[in-house]
């Protein structure tokens, strides 16, 4: 069943998506319409021209390897033998509805397999003009300095895979109140916990949330939860007579202290009606 899905104006921009035939780039947006909300589908090329292109008379596979060849989609053969098609970035550009549940398609082992552009970054940006992640590792000096930007990975064995020291500085110092090892070795144990959300694309995204989420939370606990209870003598409690927290042995003493003038004053009138 085909799905509303967003456009953005930097598609028309983007260049190396200007090189497709125009049937190309319109298979492509249509492409959206059909995935499931990971950005995957079954790669059937006469029900995807069905649903498609009605009128045309068309080779999809062909419009998709012009797609695949710039990094894209991906078309691809999973272990159960069934051939599926993910489009580059999806999760990145795409906001499913929360009910639109995921078709558990699995993902491919190998990504950007093509030749001429296998060194382009899993990360291609590919809704937006041309990056410097949408660059092949050959660009001619004049365009974009190629991304230096390290993918990151999960996975239930091997973890975190590509945080890098400068991403440790970068999210300590935008999230000041957060521990970063802490807060990485609480989001695996979630994902291990709900391995149904650990079908992800953008890993560097999802820690970015994690941690902003942590932050406006008021940041890592560190541990205080586990320390041991304030004993009852100690604990404050907001005194609306003093509008401060204080211990009952502190409001107690205020409470005395206020109450001396007036014993006092009473002790005078009482000695004074008895003279």
């Amino acid at each position: 069943m085909a799905r509303a899905r967003n456009i953005k104006p930097g598609f028309f921009k983007n260049e190396y998506l200007a090189q497709c035939d125009p049937l190309a780039r319109l298979l492509f947006v249509g492409l959206w319409t059909l995935s499931d909300r990971e950005g995957r589908l079954e790669w059937r090329p006469l029900r995807v021209k069905a649903e498609l292109f009605p009128y045309e008379n068309c080779d999809v596979d062909k419009l998709a390897n012009q797609l695949q060849k710039f990094g894209f989609l991906e078309v691809y053969e999973a272990e159960d033998g069934v051939t599926y098609c993910e489009i580059t970035a999806f999760t990145k550009h795409q906001n499913p509805h929360p009910s639109e549940k995921s078709q558990d398609y699995p993902a491919p082992t190998i990504k950007n397999n093509c030749k001429q552009f296998k060194n382009i970054s899993n990360n291609a940006d590919s809704l937006i003009p041309i990056t410097e992640t949408l660059l092949p590792s050959n660009a001619p000096a004049t365009n974009v300095a190629a991304s230096k930007t390290i993918s990151i990975t999960w996975d239930s064995v091997e973890g975190w895979q590509g945080i890098t020291e400068g991403d440790r500085a970068t999210w300590a110092e935008a999230y000041p109140a957060v521990i970063i090892d802490q807060e990485l070795a609480k989001a695996a144990d979630w994902l291990l916990s709900n391995p149904k959300k650990s079908r992800r694309y953008n890993w560097r995204k999802f820690l970015t949330n994690w941690f902003r989420s942590n932050q406006d939370k008021g940041g890592t606990r560190n541990g205080k939860q586990n320390a041991a209870p304030v004993p009852k003598s100690r604990r404050r409690y907001f005194r609306t007579e003093y509008q401060e927290n204080l211990t009952d042995q502190e409001f107690n003493e205020r409470q005395a202290g206020k109450r001396a003038p007036e014993v006092l004053q009473l002790a005078k009138t009482l000695t004074t009606k008895g003279a």
